[in-house]
């Protein structure tokens, strides 16, 4: 899987636990229900279950490269 994939799915998994945790506000306005208390369980393991990808960002020491000068460096 591809960077890009996997960010892809980690949005996609922020925006059901966004939507979930949405509902759950509404239902637990009014009262705790057994449906209210699933609604928090499943919330929980999403969130423990989110897959978020290693990015590893390198820098190189500008004055190395040629096309580079030394006031774009840390430009990634």
């Amino acid at each position: 899987m591809t960077l890009a994939e996997q960010m892809q799915s980690m949005m996609d998994e922020l925006k059901a636990i966004k939507h979930l945790n949405r509902s759950l506000k509404i239902d637990i306005d009014s009262e705790v229900t057994i449906d209210g208390a699933r609604k928090i369980a499943n919330l929980v393991s999403m969130i423990d279950n989110l897959r978020i990808p290693d990015i590893v960002v390198a820098f190189e020491e500008v004055s190395s490269v040629n096309d580079f000068s030394n006031e774009q460096s840390g430009l990634a």
